[in-house]
């Protein structure tokens, strides 16, 4: 990997061909560490978490609805007599992150793919006289 400074960065190739980094040499502040939801859930009591999932299921019900405006529809009360808070919402988002896949799905638009060039290129008569008896078979997917 090229950084923007001009430092490089050099993965290699484990066993099972993944690919891996050395951090023996590298100090903490270079390093960016991911977090999992299993981690995140420690951060809240099991009230919490429980009230949590409840807002996430209700924003999966309702359309899933992007954080903001559901943010709105709970604090004007446009789901009237709903147990689910705005701290719920933000402790969801914490746990689960901002989008998941259906979020997404409903949300992006296709784009026409760009045109492929394809580039002809004639055969040598030579390779065609002694290749003149060759069936050629292609499986194209989609």
């Amino acid at each position: 990997v090229h950084k923007s400074e001009g430092e490089i960065i050099n993965f290699h190739e484990g066993p099972k061909r993944l690919y891996y980094h050395d951090m023996k040499n590298r100090s903490t502040e270079q390093c960016l560490f991911v977090n999992t939801v299993e981690d995140n859930l420690k951060h809240f009591s099991a009230q919490d978490v429980d009230r949590a999932k409840k807002a996430h299921k209700l924003q999966m019900i309702i359309g899933r609805p992007g954080n903001e405006d559901y943010n709105w529809y709970i604090k004007d009360n446009f789901i009237k007599d709903c147990p689910v808070t705005n701290r719920d919402i933000r402790t969801a988002k914490f746990i689960w992150g901002e989008r998941e896949r259906g979020d997404l799905q409903g949300k992006t638009t296709w784009r026409k793919p760009r045109q492929i060039q394809v580039d002809h290129t004639n055969i040598p008569p030579a390779i065609m006289q002694h290749y003149r008896d060759i069936t050629l078979c292609v499986d194209v997917m989609k």
